[in-house]
């Protein structure tokens, strides 16, 4: 009988499969979407406007007063209007994509039959509040839900009811509204979803929910019928007395319409919380045929399908199981279950309900125990409860099976294993309860005897730790067993024996300690650049950070990929610092993510290498006709940094090589950090000619390894004559007033003995007179009268000529016949007329009588004073001469002319410079204009470095500006000594700072800064910028910067800047308060107007 009611179900269904078929192709041809469909009216939901006839519209109510077809449309935006089928009309309205969110969004009216028809690709939305159904259906009304004369039938419709806050009702998604049964109700396709108002809890009132498709809450549904689609029915939460699709009442007294389901997908669940409520029932008969795929759930006390099957009209086969009360159900439970024939049936019972039917397509009873793979589930049939019997044939009451679940035993698993030696941990498929005090159920062998001290549950509640006396060692093998006893899961599942159950202990010992660090070396390459080393113990990944120093550590982050490292010495180079001193912090991390302590390593300041200045030691040298030996020498002075060298070469003057010395030339070499004097070979050839003075110069040149060249080069060479000069020719005598005037030809390179005597003949070197200057000379005090006799000799070094032959000459006075007497006016000289340095001499006559009193007015030079002048006589003898205390000088005029001489001397401003510094006449100048007042104390600090608010200073005090401009740097105090100065640069464009609020009036100044800011300057002053230089002679422009590169040509043309060696300009080497103040008198002296 079985047999032949399986195979009449099978052949039903392929009969209906067929026809279905066939209807689709005998109908696809009469199908249209719903816009190329007509209409007796139209009507745009959303903006209230339609055509056509049989509706009116006012007040966000679309009336559909008049039999007849209507479509009804939107763009799925939500809008507070209301469609209304009046009463006794018969309208079919086509919906499609109207959103209405109002009480009661759609209503049928009394006697109304009104066929819904979705269009294709289309969704609607009823969302009723106020208590409302969110499409009602009066109890005289029919509705039917289609989408018949759609080509898809794809289109869906949802509808959600609402609670009254203030009353006792709720009303259905579809059907009953406020406190009404609902009408007739008609599912052929489409999506539909309905969804109940929720009930209240107890407080201040009390009610029901409302059925998802149905009655409202305590009211009875009209007879549903559902013949395809898909529809999803829920019936509302708390208190869920309505069903998913159904009656709103599990009072039978209420029950009423019968629900018939032929076909389509139907899912029905009551509300999930609460105690009544059914997924589809509370009316007068169910009949569901059995080729519909039905499921239903309820939460409560009711079975998921509840009522009275119809004898006619219900085929299906139907499974309908309750959970037993105490069971509780707070996750989806999978149940499979299988029949007497071996043929299984999966559901799901999801979280919050207890009950479950669904059909099935077989006739087999399910008699064969279900399980979820955790708990086993026991079906027992119980019928001492007050609902009907228990049945699964089709023509019958409904029934249901009581469903009890017993706990399974735990289970061991094999992810098992010993941590950290101390413990055995034990992993279960279940949650365990505690076992503490049963350690003693469980051994553990590992070789020898090992005591279990203690059990505890695990961090992991499917864990149990069994505590060691004997620690359990990497790769170790240990044997574990359980005796039965009361150890067991959280939810009552005792667990079984274990017997000898071995474990390894497969985890590796934690390394946890951290690598140690330590420094190395640290080198400053540049003001950019500079490489650390540092040393860990162990391998890993290094991470650093650098800072300011003294700004303290940054804290590192080591959360990304560092830099891979060993054990051996590591060398971090950078090269993107500032200028500063430094400081870097490093850790490492290792493999198992320990982090190492920061080591902090200090970077000092970059201080240029000093290789030196190398020049001669002497500007000038003095040597003998005949000399052989080493007498020339070189320094290297300000600096022995690195191997140097520089290269000599002897050039011709007066005298010539091969003729008067030998010409040497070669290469002096100083290694890193060798200071000393290096001297050059030289020989004067021996001749016995007389020569005189002969000269040559040495010149150093090719400096390398960045040393450079000081002013003292060339070295000038004198050779003086060891042979003796000739006899002066040309020697006269000429008679005076008590003097005679003597005179001769010069000799080369000579100076002049002259011997006076009364007697011819007879000249002594007491009786002598050295004349230096000059070739003639006068005595004066002699007396008129007597004759004198004169013999010269000239006179080189230490060598004599011959004494040349006797002159002789009679003073007499002057004749005093019949003529007035005019005394002689004699001539008053300034002995440095033209070739005055350091000052001006002013005198206040030319040419003055004996007894007349000559002044002297004395005006010094920039960085210049004066001593008393000195006024000879015509025999070199000194003149007495008053200070007057008022810048002039004066004299008594004597009978004979005189010669005035004053010396200006450079005034010694500072005491750390000397003489042959190569700065000397650059610091003199730049103190002596006022451009640098040094650093205290008298002191230059020449090897100091320059900073950017030194030349800021020097250039607001050559521009000789007063200006009182305000500051707009962050770093830039007031009231220092650069602060007005600084101020006034930035307001006239000269500097910028560096772009951030920053000027950096302490960072040292790179000679391409000072060159820019001096070309800035320039501009600013209106000089002369046109002359440039294309710097094609320096291998190093590259590392220029290019906004420098403009004012490094035009200070190079100028001479400014002349390089650090012949083809090296080093843009970014800072400059030194020597090398600026030498480039500021370049400046001062070639630019400057």
């Amino acid at each position: 009988m079985k047999e032949a009611t399986k195979m009449r179900k099978k052949m039903l269904s392929l009969f209906l499969t067929v026809a279905t078929v066939l209807s689709l192709f005998a109908t696809m041809t009469l199908t249209a979407s719903a816009d190329e469909l007509t209409y007796d009216g139209e009507f745009n939901i959303e903006i209230g406007e339609g055509t056509g006839s049989g509706f009116r519209y006012a007040s966000g109510e679309l009336w559909l007063d008049e039999d007849g077809t209507y479509l009804v449309y939107g763009n799925g935006n939500k809008v507070g209007n209301r469609i209304r089928v009046s009463a006794d009309v018969t309208a079919t309205v086509t919906i499609k994509d109207i959103n209405l969110e109002i009480n009661l969004p759609f209503e049928c009216g009394a006697n109304s039959n009104v066929t819904l028809v979705l269009a294709d690709n289309s969704e609607n939305t009823f969302n009723s509040y106020g208590g409302h159904a969110g499409l009602r259906v009066v109890p005289t009304a029919t509705l039917t839900i289609t989408t018949a004369g759609q080509s898809l039938g794809n289109g869906s419709l949802s509808a959600y009811g609402d609670a009254d806050s203030s009353s006792h009702w709720a009303s259905a998604g579809i059907g009953g509204s406020e406190l009404e049964p609902s009408g007739t109700i008609v599912i052929d396709g489409g999506t539909v979803f309905a969804k109940g108002g929720n009930g209240r809890p107890a407080g201040a009132w009390t009610g029901p929910g409302g059925a998802g498709i149905g009655g409202a809450s305590t009211r009875a549904c009209g007879d549903i019928t559902i013949n395809g689609g898909t529809v999803t029915a829920i019936g509302g939460d708390v208190n869920p007395e309505g069903a998913g699709i159904g009656g709103g009442s599990s009072d039978p007294s209420t029950y009423g319409g019968k629900i018939t389901i032929n076909g389509g997908t139907v899912r029905a669940y009551s509300g999930q919380t609460g105690t009544s409520g059914t997924g589809i029932g509370f009316c007068s008969s169910i009949a569901i045929n059995d080729t519909a795929n039905v499921e239903a759930y309820s939460s409560g006390d009711y079975p998921a399908i509840y009522g009275t099957a119809n004898t006619s009209g219900h085929s299906a086969f139907l499974l309908n199981f309750m959970l037993d009360a105490a069971v509780s159900q707070d996750t989806d439970i999978t149940i499979t279950q299988i029949d007497d024939s071996a043929e299984a049936f999966e559901m799901t019972l999801p979280a919050k309900y207890k009950n479950f039917a669904a059909t099935v397509e077989t006739t087999n009873n399910y008699n064969a125990g279900m399980t979820d793979d955790s708990r086993k589930i026991v079906m027992t049939s119980d019928e001492g409860v007050d609902f009907l019997g228990v049945n699964d044939a089709p023509d019958t009451t409904f029934s249901y099976y009581s469903v009890k679940l017993l706990s399974l035993p735990p289970l061991l698993q094999n992810s098992a294993t010993s941590i950290d030696g101390s413990k055995v941990i034990l992993a279960f498929n279940k949650v365990m309860a505690t076992p503490t005090g049963k350690h003693e159920q469980f051994s553990v062998i590992s070789g020898s005897s090992n005591t279990v001290t203690a059990a505890a549950l695990g961090t992991d509640t499917k864990t149990i730790e069994l505590m060691l006396t004997t620690p359990i060692t990497y790769g170790q093998t240990v044997t574990v067993s359980y005796i039965p006893g009361t150890v067991t899961a959280a939810d009552g599942g005792v667990l079984v024996a274990i017997t000898e159950y071995e474990v390894t202990n497969s985890v590796e010992p934690i390394d946890d300690i951290a690598p140690a660090l330590t420094a190395g070396t640290v080198s400053r390459i540049s003001n950019t650049e500079a490489t650390v080393t540092f040393t860990s113990d162990e391998a890993g990944e290094y991470y650093y950070a650098v800072t300011e120093a003294g700004a303290g550590a940054p804290g590192i982050d080591t959360s990304t990929p560092g830099t891979v490292c060993d054990a051996n010495e590591q060398t971090i180079s950078l090269d993107s610092l500032t200028a500063g001193a430094k400081d870097i912090y490093i850790v490492v991390k290792d493999a198992n993510d320990n982090v190492s302590d920061e080591l902090l390593i200090e970077i000092p300041a970059y201080i240029p290498p000093e290789p030196g200045i190398i020049q001669f030691e002497a500007s000038s040298h003095g040597t003998y006709e005949g000399y052989n030996g080493w007498m020339i020498g070189v320094t290297r002075t300000d600096g022995s940094d690195s191997e140097v060298s520089v290269s000599y070469i002897m050039v011709d003057g007066t005298a010539k090589a091969g003729t008067h010395y030998q010409a040497y030339s070669g290469t002096l070499t100083w290694a890193d950090g060798d200071s000393s004097r290096k001297v050059i070979m030289f020989t004067a050839n021996d001749d016995s000619i007389y020569n005189g003075y002969l000269d040559l110069t040495c010149v150093l040149s090719n400096p390398t390894g960045g040393a450079i060249l000081g002013e003292q080069n060339p070295l000038n060479i004198q050779i003086s004559d060891n042979d003796p000069p000739p006899v002066p020719t040309g020697f006269k005598a000429i008679a005076g007033n008590g003097q005679v005037s003597l005179n001769w030809d010069p000799v080369q390179d000579a100076y002049y003995k002259l011997y006076y005597s009364t007697v011819d003949g007879d000249f002594t070197e007491v009786a002598s007179i050295s004349v230096y200057e000059g070739e003639n000379y006068t005595m004066t005090g002699l007396k008129n009268g007597t004759t004198y006799y004169f013999a010269i000799k000239a006179g080189h070094n230490i060598y004599f000529s011959d004494l040349s032959g006797t002159v002789s000459a009679t003073p007499k006075s002057p004749s005093t016949g019949g003529s007035s007497y005019t005394p002689p006016k004699y001539p008053v000289t300034d002995s440095n007329q033209d070739t005055q340095v350091g000052g001006q001499t002013k005198l206040s006559k030319d040419r003055a009588e004996a007894g007349d009193k000559i002044f002297i007015t004395v005006t010094p030079d920039k960085g210049y004073e004066s001593g008393n002048p000195v006024v000879l006589d015509s025999n070199k003898n000194p003149l007495a001469v008053t200070d007057n205390s008022d810048g002039t000088f004066s004299f008594k005029m004597p009978a004979a002319g005189v010669s005035v001489e004053t010396e200006f001397t450079k005034i010694n401003y500072f005491d750390d410079v000397k003489e042959d510094d190569w700065f000397d006449e650059a610091s003199w100048y730049c103190a002596a204009h006022g451009l640098m007042q040094g650093t205290g104390n008298r002191q230059f600090g020449g090897h100091m470095g320059t900073n950017r608010a030194m030349l800021v200073t020097v250039l607001y005090r050559l521009s000789n500006s007063t200006d009182d401009l305000e500051n707009i740097f962050d770093d830039v105090e007031s009231g220092k000594w650069y602060s007005d100065a600084i101020g006034w640069a930035a307001h006239n464009k000269i500097v910028e700072g560096y772009g951030n609020g920053k000027f950096g009036p302490d960072d040292i100044l790179t000679r391409e800064q000072m060159v820019s800011i001096l070309y800035r300057y320039s501009v600013f002053m209106k000089y002369d910028i046109s002359k440039l230089n294309v710097l094609d002679t320096f291998v190093d422009t590259d590392t220029l910067s290019e906004w420098a590169l403009e004012a490094m040509k035009w200070a190079v043309g100028n001479g400014i800047v002349t390089g650090m060696s012949n083809d090296l300009i080093s843009p970014e080497t800072g400059a030194t308060r020597a090398q600026f103040a030498t480039m500021m008198q370049r400046y001062a002296t070639t630019i400057v107007k």
